[in-house]
């Protein structure tokens, strides 16, 4: 019997920490970044990247930064601050809706 609980009862623990530290680590993974990727107009002098924000009040908002310019050494940045209709808990869609006015800034408004 000794045998059997030495051999089974170490290994049951250790796949239940295993199991315990990969159910912890599941929601990072899941929540969205808070950068997006840079959405760059058709004639490849204008970009917008949105930074999702998060308040202690329970509003989210989104921080657009603006580029202008053909090359790294001739960029210029400015930035906006949006604030969006969504809650704290609701960060997905705040995260779309940042993509979305980013895409839309850089892509319809600005298209050359």
């Amino acid at each position: 019997m000794s045998v059997f609980t030495s051999s089974v009862v170490p290994d049951f623990f250790s796949t239940l920490h295993r199991v315990k530290s990969a159910v912890q680590r599941i929601p990072f993974r899941m929540t969205p970044p808070r950068f997006t990727d840079w959405y760059v107009n058709a004639a490849g002098n204008f970009a917008v990247r949105a930074h999702v924000i998060c308040s202690d009040d329970g509003s989210v908002s989104a921080l657009l930064t603006l580029r202008k310019g053909w090359y790294k050494g001739e960029y210029t940045y400015a930035s906006t601050h949006v604030v969006l209709p969504c809650k704290h808990t609701e960060r997905r869609k705040a995260y779309r809706l940042a993509c979305q006015q980013a895409e839309h800034l850089a892509r319809l408004r600005y298209r050359f």
